[in-house]
């Protein structure tokens, strides 16, 4: 199709009301006085069907007009999209277009991925994102779609898993090819409509998720909790990490691989805080780790069970990994309190040598180079915070980091336990669940 000219990308934003726009309304609208030229055009686009002509109709004047609208078809509208974003200074234009009920009645038919799957790829590498946010996400047909997606994915994940926790196919496998297996059994396949959010606008786009898709991951995990087919603290985390950091999370990523394979660094990397949302949602997520701590390691044996002496080793590491791991993250934390304002919205990352607050709104980090690289390394070796009166706390070494399970400063807050949990405690109760768990198999 050949490249539509300002005055027909004009009468295309025109005609997106859906409501017909006849060529003497189009011509008063649009201000041309040269009704002949407006003709041509018309045509030129009725050729091409882009427009066509609906049945004659009356005006309030009782006078005969031929209204014009635009097909509704998913190649047509890219096609006009593309030729508007490719278009200088036309950045309004685009926006009413994506808002309009034309745009509406185009996803409501063919669906949203659909429609974005088709769009022309040099468009979505642009500024595109920027401009059509709001306007296509603010669409009823969208938030209908993601909603219906929701409903699938709730489904979903309350299903996934349920022959994994009896399936003996497993026993055989290597630790590694296990948790994959594992994560691959609990991730439903079907998640593109997640990732596309990803190239919208964030501060648009993690609202949305939230008040369109959480809601169905979260019901689905607390299926899959009381089914036993995964435990309460999995459970727990993941809600909170699904509404913290949606795109990321699961069911985009697999549970353990979230945790196990990351250190627990997810604790302090990856984090929404938008429209007023606390700081002490971090502290929730990393409490969940904490006081649901052999429900993580449950996790971790329940399909293989290697000899006790691997597991008490296993554990120990993993105590070890945590006490970095919530070392940082108050490190993390105290740097966060003193430059997250409680109405801004913001982005808190890593990537592993460093630690970022980004202020959406304003798209600049809020911490020096230095402290960016400092932040991390300050926490890579496990201390305990003593509180040094005058709002200050003394950094003391652990005596031994791998022997028991450090609170991070912040749980005091929460009003949960926040005493350090003894590796023999933990031991009990993990070695109580896994012998529970041969009994049942026995029982089968």
């Amino acid at each position: 199709m050949k490249k539509l000219r300002p005055n027909d990308l004009k009468i295309l934003v025109k005609m997106s009301d859906n409501s017909g726009q006849s060529a003497t309304n189009l011509d008063k609208i649009l201000k041309k006085g040269k009704g002949n030229i407006l003709a041509r055009n018309l045509q030129s686009m009725e050729k091409a069907n882009v427009i066509f002509k609906k049945d004659s109709r009356k005006t309030k004047n009782n006078q005969n007009e031929v209204p014009y609208c635009i097909v509704e078809d998913i190649d047509n509208f890219c096609y006009i999209v593309g030729q508007l974003a490719g278009m200088n200074n036309y950045t309004e234009e685009l926006k009413t277009f994506l808002s309009s009920k034309y745009t509406d009645n185009i996803i409501k038919e063919f669906s949203f991925l659909s429609m974005y799957n088709k769009l022309p790829k040099e468009i979505l590498q642009s500024d595109f994102k920027i401009k059509a946010s709001k306007s296509l996400l603010n669409l009823r047909a969208t938030k209908e779609d993601y909603q219906d997606f929701a409903k699938e994915l709730k489904t979903a994940i309350s299903e996934f898993g349920q022959d994994v926790d009896r399936d003996h196919a497993f026993k055989d496998m290597q630790l590694e090819q296990e948790l994959r297996e594992i994560d691959r059994q609990l991730t439903p396949k079907n998640i593109d409509y997640i990732g596309i959010l990803g190239n919208f606008e964030l501060a648009e786009a993690i609202p949305f998720y939230r008040q369109n898709i959480h809601e169905s991951v979260k019901e689905g995990l607390e299926n899959l909790a009381e089914q036993s087919i995964i435990t309460q603290g999995i459970k727990e985390f993941l809600i909170l990490d699904n509404y913290l950091s949606p795109l990321t999370s699961y069911p985009v990523n697999g549970s353990l691989s979230l945790l196990i394979s990351q250190s627990f660094q997810r604790i302090y990397n990856e984090a929404y805080l938008l429209n007023g949302d606390g700081l002490d949602l971090l502290s929730k997520r990393a409490a969940a780790i904490y006081k649901f701590f052999p429900d993580i390691l449950f996790e971790l044996f329940r399909f293989d069970p290697p000899e006790k002496k691997h597991i008490e080793s296993i554990t120990k590491q993993m105590i070890l990994y945590w006490n970095v791991a919530s070392t940082r993250f108050d490190y993390c934390y105290y740097f966060a309190e003193k430059r997250v304002q409680e109405s801004g919205n913001y982005y808190i990352t890593s990537d592993g040598f460093s630690y970022s607050i980004i202020d959406l709104d304003e798209n600049n980090k809020l911490l020096s180079d230095s402290v960016e690289r400092s932040i991390l390394l300050w926490g890579s070796i496990p201390r305990i915070f003593v509180f040094g009166g005058d709002h200050t706390f003394n950094a003391e070494l652990m005596d031994d980091p791998s022997d028991s399970l450090r609170p991070c400063v912040t749980f005091s807050d929460l009003g949960i336990r926040d005493d350090f949990i003894p590796f023999e405690e933990i031991m009990a109760e993990l070695e109580s669940r896994l012998a529970e768990l041969k009994k049942e198999d026995k029982r089968e």
